[in-house]
């Protein structure tokens, strides 16, 4: 099982941005406000560690694979046991916080962002994964997560956040 990168119903939204960027991705800074040029980088960021699912793509598989019914897949967005980020009215869930084979949540990831919680929102959240930090030797925390989660749990502390902004 495969998260898709781009959800179909956004398809269009996100062929009708691509020419803004030139074929390159475009460059957004952390905690930029959310823009079209920001959501089709995330997507893009995200695209390698699982892609994104919109929050109702992700209740339907995890009711699909029976890792939750309708209300408690719901409820893991809304008690932040997963961390989505809101474009035009749309929750976006980053999949690298599942483990793909079996859809359970990754541990390993509530810890970074109870961590997170204390600077950002959920799109700066979202941004902090996908930017180059300057604790990680500017690599992305998304890039680096699995092979060095506890050098990613040590660059989300919250006063190192608030030093690097």
């Amino acid at each position: 099982m495969h998260a898709k990168s781009i959800a179909s119903p956004q398809q269009a939204e996100v062929n009708s941005v691509e020419p803004i960027l030139n074929g390159r991705a475009a460059h957004f800074t952390l905690g930029a406000e959310p823009n079209s040029k920001g959501f089709v980088s995330l997507l893009m960021a995200y695209r390698a560690s699982g892609g994104t699912l919109s929050g109702d793509e992700l209740i339907q598989v995890l009711v699909e694979h029976r890792q939750a019914d309708y209300t408690g897949a719901a409820h893991l967005i809304a008690s932040r046991q997963v961390f989505g980020f809101t474009w035009r009215s749309k929750v976006w869930v980053p999949m690298f916080q599942f483990e793909l084979r079996n859809l359970t949540i990754r541990p390993e990831c509530h810890l970074i962002l109870a961590e997170l919680a204390k600077s950002f929102d959920d799109w700066g959240t979202a941004t902090w994964f996908a930017h180059p930090n300057s604790w990680l030797n500017d690599r992305k925390p998304i890039d680096v997560l699995d092979t060095e989660f506890h050098t990613v749990l040590s660059a989300a502390d919250s006063k190192k956040c608030l030093a690097a902004c």
